[in-house]
């Protein structure tokens, strides 16, 4: 999934043209609760056929609330994309801040420069500095909603090894972790920390065996101990302390643990 908030300028304006609706082929009895419960809150979704081989995505109005136009890219029944963007839904309803509002919702109780530091530290990897822009912290957000996306999807009957998710370029990791992160190099910090919560979103999955799981897990160590510790600290935060679904507050200690970690290393 892609979750855009931008205008999409070939959204559907007609209430009568392009509705996504009951008689959809890619609803089944498995997706069909979880779109009657969007549905029963008021919101509106168009649908757009445009066959590629990219992923669906789903777009929010900015003009027009509580609808949203989902790009489907498949010519055929596929129930588990359309689940995937309602699930994305769902979770926004639920209290899920998604990037393209944090930046207003971190700046609310703005005792720091948190959309910054997260740009401009912690996923730096690009030239963008506005949060809905950066493609590295897009990413991490999304892996965030699929952790939690994860329980609802398996409580509507799906097998949870039939969960899309953003695979993780594990070929390559047994190469990259010979050279090492410097401690604060946080120019490739941002690479660990989301192959670190993919890996535990396999595992929950269970579609790799524990030994593959410790190998991949023992590689990302390798690279480096502190952001590793880094990354395993804020995943068990997310899924215990943070057990709902509200990540802005998540985001705040996200940034606050790492303002300690740099501090620590400079009075070493």
């Amino acid at each position: 999934m892609e979750q855009q908030n931008h205008n999409n300028p070939k959204a559907k304006t007609s209430k009568n043209d392009g509705l996504l609706t009951a008689d959809s082929i890619h609803l089944n009895d498995l997706n069909r609760p979880l779109f009657d419960e969007l549905i029963a809150t008021g919101i509106a979704f168009y649908i757009e056929d445009i066959p590629c081989d990219k992923s669906w995505m789903v777009y929010k109005s900015k003009q027009v609330d509580k609808t949203y136009t989902i790009i489907c890219t498949s010519s055929v029944a596929n129930p588990l994309q359309l689940t995937h963007e309602l699930l994305h839904i769902w979770m926004e309803l639920k209290g899920f801040c998604h990037y393209y509002d944090l930046d207003k919702k971190l700046s609310e109780e703005n005792s720091k420069n948190y959309s910054e530091i997260i740009a401009n530290h912690i996923f730096n990897n690009t030239k963008h500095r506005d949060l809905e822009m950066n493609n590295d912290f897009v990413e991490y957000d999304n892996r965030l909603a699929h952790v939690k996306m994860l329980v609802k999807f398996e409580s509507l009957g799906f097998e949870k090894s039939d969960f899309l998710y953003t695979k993780p370029n594990f070929e390559n990791l047994e190469q990259s972790y010979k050279s090492k992160i410097k401690d604060f190099d946080t120019g490739k910090v941002y690479s660990l920390l989301l192959d670190y919560w993919s890996l535990q979103l396999i595992d929950k999955m269970e579609t790799l065996n524990n030994k593959e799981i410790k190998t991949l897990r023992e590689l990302l160590q390798k690279r480096s101990e502190i952001w590793f510790d880094f990354a395993k600290k804020m995943y068990t935060a997310w899924i215990e302390e943070f057990s709902g679904i509200y990540n802005v507050n998540f985001y705040k200690k996200l940034v606050d643990e790492y303002d300690w970690l740099r501090q620590a290393s400079l009075n070493k």
